[in-house]
């Protein structure tokens, strides 16, 4: 994977000219904007309709939005196996790209995008999270703001009794970074005070606010949720290094899930939908699974 990265720009060794074939012919991103989305390799090439969703979305809502041209992988796998000279190599690069375009604001709809740009980059090249020089944030972030301010409303009742399912890098793992310089001193002491990183202060209400808010949906709860929730199994390169332990770990997350007596569950990442969609069709499970993106698309169709 980490081959296919550095030779051809995506984890899955696809030609990335090929990347943006996806967008619908009638939403036409702009060549700059104050907001870029950043698709990520899963969405662009095996779960486009979390792409697509995204921008129709952001259409919708009236939002001047731009996509970098030459998109590249975040680069999260070479990160996660120590390749760190490598990471920051991508690292630099993302990050020009980014900022060549004038975008204060990047969105993401895929949360190992989202903790690679906002927790392993820091890390990688000894900064925080704030010094990227742009802000970072998920659909769910944008969304539930404009919700908030009335820019989106939800038109169309979904009839469906659902459970939301806690991705791991946008919640736990997505904490921003912030970079310490200090010492230990006396008994332990540490000056100054380290900021610490429990993974409570994850993004966990925003897509339960979302949900609650679209007409027709009961949202309930699994046994495990929020910084405790089961892991879908599949992230950073798990799936593809131990398929049948990623597969073992969705058939458990099955389990709650069904527990609680839904019609459905949602996630915010191509990769838990993927997992998910795997253990479901392995068990001839009825659950259907969702990413929050075609949900909320939905919701906003007329």
């Amino acid at each position: 994977m980490v081959g296919n990265i550095l030779k051809s720009g995506n984890r899955f060794g696809l030609d990335n000219d090929n990347r943006g074939k996806w967008l619908p012919a009638n939403i036409k991103p702009a060549a700059k904007a104050d907001v870029l989305y950043f698709a990520g390799c899963m969405s662009s090439f095996k779960s486009t309709e979390i792409a697509k969703s995204t921008v129709k979305i952001l259409d919708a809502a009236g939002i001047k939005f731009a996509m970098l041209p030459e998109e590249k992988c975040c680069g999260n796998i070479p990160y996660s196996v120590g390749m760190i000279e490598e990471t920051k190599k991508i690292a630099k690069e993302n990050i020009a790209a980014i900022k060549k375009t004038g975008a204060k604001t990047v969105i993401v709809s895929c949360a190992e995008c989202y903790r690679t740009f906002r927790v392993d980059y820091p890390k990688a090249l000894g900064i925080s999270t704030s010094d990227l020089g742009f802000n970072v944030v998920h659909l769910v972030e944008y969304v539930n703001e404009l919700v908030n301010k009335g820019t989106i409303k939800f038109k169309k009742p979904l009839n469906m009794k659902l459970v939301y399912h806690d991705s791991c890098s946008l919640s736990r793992l997505g904490e921003p970074w912030t970079k310490w310089s200090g010492e230990r001193g006396q008994w332990g002491v540490v000056s100054p005070k380290l900021e610490r990183r429990r993974g409570n202060k994850g993004v966990y209400q925003q897509p339960r606010d979302i949900l609650k808010a679209i007409p027709g949906i009961e949202l309930v709860e699994t046994i495990r949720k929020r910084e405790n929730n089961w892991c879908c199994g599949a992230g950073r390169g798990v799936l593809e290094a131990y398929p049948d332990f990623a597969l073992w770990t969705a058939e458990k997350k099955l389990e709650e899930v069904n527990e609680a007596g839904v019609e459905g569950m949602v996630s915010a990442c191509p990769w838990c939908k993927e997992n998910f969609n795997r253990a479901v069709k392995k068990t001839g499970d009825k659950l259907k699974i969702y990413d929050i993106a075609e949900v909320i698309a939905q919701a906003i169709s007329k």
